[in-house]
């Protein structure tokens, strides 16, 4: 699922404005990128196991 930045306005924010956007925006990426090293390890235990499967099977 694509992720979009939040919206930004038409007119230039103040410093205040903007850290704050900016503040937000990095957790959100955080938050995502921690959902991503999740999925990873998932992936990455179905491939050991599915090559563990193969490898007794292969014996058998």
């Amino acid at each position: 699922m694509p992720f979009y930045p939040p919206f930004m306005p038409p007119y230039p924010p103040s410093p205040e404005d903007e850290l704050r956007m900016l503040e937000d925006y990095k957790r959100e990426l955080e938050a995502e990128l921690r959902d991503l090293e999740e999925e990873l390890r998932s992936v990455e235990a179905r491939i050991e196991e599915l090559r563990k499967a193969l490898g007794r099977e292969g014996k058998g």
